[in-house]
């Protein structure tokens, strides 16, 4: 998914630039003269050379030469403060360098509790900080695990995380379609699609953190003294002292590439899923009881696996509407958006925690970003619903944008989403501005 939108954005370049009208002479008019008005090549200045009114070689070359030798972010349909993009990238780079530079690959790789205490006491102090400020049930859940350093996951948990990947990884496959039988033996959860869900990725969080756990609490007591150091714990602690995400926790999700971040985003993932749960425990599920309005709209960013969510809301709808999967899409509706009434939109719910990039939004139209603008931008509340393949579309004119899983990058597309436009010609502006959606890591 990811390649067909990039192939999209060099199609619409394409279209922009090798076209007939902008490339070949002007057509004599009617009193055998060539029109006067000459155009520029799209993001030029009207102060720039125009495009030359022939078809020589020579006048093509003349004005390669007076293109200036820096591109303008706006000869490519580029955001304005695209520039705040490459200088992220480039201080990562070199944060990355300097933090490589600073640890010995040597101490990091061989055995020095001096060392590991050095490097690893920081992120232990702020291992300890965030577990206090977890729910009652976590903390239980990640002291049990800390205090049985390598005890592996269990079974359940073990095929809890394989049946939500399973589900995220085909929308609409069969484990998707038995996602709630699976969730109401393991779970406890009511037999809905959504309820079920919600059970199989609060059991997909606790099983993370039981591993994070395992693997900080092994740190605490080898630095101590009170355990003998693993094979495990060596790994994992020489990618900690090194800035990197030891790759037993990638595997299981991808999230922050700093190891801070992302204990930090797993924990608060895990704690706001607690309160997903208790939703969907009262009656009527979690949708009854949450994302009726933009009030108590549903955080995408809380999820480890929103495709997941986006899978479950999909079942659901497809149950309401006596429909198969496959005759349903996904429609955005933002602000002047219309839904079509009756079950044919149910359920429709209203859900956050989304950051556009490319361009400005006020939840009604799209705007150029300023040099001096944020790289990212929150987005209001909207509404998503799966509708029936020849629904009308909420809105007249739209775009349809990317939703990324990562705000670190842009390389996994989740899904794809519809923001209005005014008019069809928009369409190829945002393209070129590379306009998509993102969840923060």
């Amino acid at each position: 998914m990811v390649v067909t939108w990039y192939m999209q954005v060099l199609v619409a370049h394409l279209k922009a630039i090798f076209t007939l009208d902008l490339l070949t002479a002007r057509p004599p008019t009617t009193t055998g003269r060539r029109q006067q008005q000459q155009q520029r090549l799209p993001g030029l200045s009207q102060t720039a050379t125009p495009l030359p009114l022939t078809g020589a070689k020579q006048d093509w070359q003349a004005y390669v030469a007076t293109l200036p030798d820096t591109d303008a972010p706006e000869v490519f349909g580029l955001p304005a403060n695209i520039e705040r993009a490459v200088a992220l990238g480039s201080s990562k780079r070199l944060l990355a360098a300097l933090r490589q530079m600073g640890t010995a690959q040597a101490a990091a790789a061989a055995f020095d509790r001096q060392v590991w205490a050095d490097q690893l006491q920081p992120l232990l102090k702020l291992w300890d900080q965030l577990v206090s400020t977890a729910p009652p049930g976590l903390r239980q859940v990640i002291a049990a695990a800390s205090s049985a350093v390598a005890r592996p996951a269990s079974a359940a948990a073990r095929a809890a995380a394989v049946a939500a990947a399973a589900v995220a990884a085909n929308p609409g496959g069969p484990a998707s379609r038995d996602v709630a039988a699976t969730s109401s033996a393991s779970a406890g959860g009511s037999d809905g699609p959504v309820e079920s869900f919600v059970g199989l990725e609060r059991q997909f969080g606790m099983a993370l953190l039981k591993q994070i756990a395992g693997v900080m609490g092994g740190i605490k007591a080898v630095v101590t003294g009170d355990a003998s150091l693993s094979a495990s714990v060596q790994a994992a602690a020489s990618a900690l002292i090194q800035g990197q995400v030891p790759t037993a926790w990638d595997s299981q999700w991808e999230g922050p590439s700093s190891p801070l971040d992302y204990i930090r985003s797993t924990i608060r993932r895990a704690s706001a899923l607690e309160a997903w749960h208790s939703f969907s425990q009262k009656p009527g599920g979690l949708l009854a009881n949450a994302g009726s309005g933009p009030q108590d709209a549903l955080d995408l960013g809380q999820l480890f696996r929103p495709g997941a969510f986006l899978n479950a809301l999909r079942q659901q709808a497809a149950r309401n509407a006596g429909v198969p999967l496959s005759d349903l899409k996904l429609c955005s509706v933002w602000q002047g958006g219309r839904l079509p009434k009756g079950r044919d939109c149910s359920p429709a719910v209203h859900v956050c925690g989304v950051i556009l990039q490319g361009a400005l939004f006020d939840g009604s139209s799209l705007s150029p970003a300023w040099q001096d603008s944020p790289l990212t931008s929150s987005v209001p509340a909207f509404v998503l619903a799966w509708l029936p393949s020849q629904a009308p579309p909420p809105h007249a004119q739209s775009i349809i944008v990317p939703l990324f899983s990562n705000s670190e990058d842009r390389t996994k597309v989740i899904t794809k989403l519809q923001l209005p436009v005014a008019s069809a010609a928009e369409q190829q502006q945002w393209t070129l501005a590379g306009v998509g959606l993102l969840l923060p890591a």
